[in-house]
């Protein structure tokens, strides 16, 4: 982790109501606000799309591609190959 990381909260709880752990209880999805803050987002983001560029192995032009195919790129386990997003992912905040 670097020292700019060590200041962003990545590990912090996210309280969560009993209203929204009944919601997700019985929806199975719930949508949470400001779980991260502008500043982190900012970070980590940069090292994930930077990490999924370094990947991506689709080189077809948008028009030949799927509907899902153009609204997704799916990077498996990003994680395993960027210690960045590792340490985003794995955060308590997150996990």
């Amino acid at each position: 982790m670097t020292e700019w990381t060590e200041n962003l909260d990545i590990d912090s709880a996210y309280s969560l109501s009993d209203e929204q752990i009944a919601r997700f209880r019985s929806d199975g999805f719930i949508k949470l606000k400001d779980v991260f803050a502008p500043e982190t987002l900012s970070h980590f983001g940069g090292e994930i799309t930077a990490a999924v560029d370094g990947l991506n192995r689709e080189e077809r032009p948008l028009e030949q591609r799927d509907t899902y195919a153009r609204a997704f790129l799916q990077i498996t386990n990003l994680w395993q190959e960027s210690e960045e997003v590792r340490t985003f992912v794995f955060g308590r905040r997150l996990a």
